[in-house]
């Protein structure tokens, strides 16, 4: 909940400041994709140094 009323007061503050919406919400998407990576970001490393299926398994099935 957070994360949604911190976009909301960027996009607020953009407005007040009478930018133009599509300003606004490519600012306000950018800060979004930039949080939606850091929690994903070290996801994909541990993704990276430790494999899904181990042949055993693959064979398994």
């Amino acid at each position: 909940m957070e994360g949604n009323q911190r976009l909301h007061h960027v996009w607020e503050q953009f407005n007040m400041r009478e930018k133009l919406r599509a300003e606004a919400n490519t600012a306000v998407a950018r800060e979004l994709d930039s949080w939606c990576w850091s929690v994903t970001a070290p996801l994909q490393e541990k993704a990276d140094r430790e494999p899904v299926f181990t042949n055993a398994a693959m064979n398994a099935a």
